[in-house]
């Protein structure tokens, strides 16, 4: 399928982190309520889009509330990863020269489900460049590039609308998804 397009609101103004001071007006993410409440592999594509998007948001920001959001809240896997970026920026740090890329590898992800439960899972695959973690204001850790291929990004439609999970959440909550899914067909 390719790159993701991570949907963010157009924002006047935005200036990236320094080594002196975080990034300003980072464009908030864009979030398609219509689509993420529909039962379609076009909602759960636009909810991890966003939930990438707003993953971002909250990395150059400190703000998680969009990822939240976009997140089962029952996933525990999901809190101190968002915890972390929020007490680094309340502690006055923040990230610099951070920036996601991300990309579907197939464009039939393998749908499975079981009554009114769907969960849709994506072959991904994500890289970002080195960056900068300013701790404090004087304490900097130098963070390596990274590449993750070939991995699986979960969203399930539960309770109205996709949410993004982690897979042990989901072998752990819908085990009987999991279960199926190793017989299941791939959507097209």
């Amino acid at each position: 399928m390719g790159d993701i397009k991570l949907p963010t609101k157009d924002k006047d103004g935005y200036t990236p982190a320094t080594n002196t001071e975080p990034a300003k007006n980072v464009p908030e993410p864009d979030i398609d309520e219509n689509a993420i409440r529909q039962k379609t592999l076009e909602g759960s594509y636009k909810a991890l889009a966003a939930y990438e998007a707003s993953f971002l948001y909250a990395v150059l920001t400190g703000n998680s509330e969009y990822a939240k959001k976009l997140s089962h809240e029952d996933d525990p896997n999901l809190r101190p990863q968002f915890d972390l970026y929020r007490d680094i920026y309340n502690g006055g740090g923040w990230m610099e020269g951070y920036d996601l890329k991300c990309w579907i590898r197939d464009k039939r992800p393998t749908v499975v489900f079981e009554s009114d439960i769907v969960a849709v899972a994506w072959n991904y695959g994500e890289k970002f460049e080195a960056y900068k973690a300013h701790l404090s204001k004087e304490e900097v850790a130098d963070q390596p590039a990274d590449t993750a291929d070939n991995i699986y990004m979960v969203t399930i439609y539960d309770g109205g609308s996709w949410k993004y999970v982690t897979n042990t959440y989901l072998k752990q909550k819908y085990p009987q998804l999991v279960e199926s899914g190793n017989s299941s067909s791939s959507a097209t």
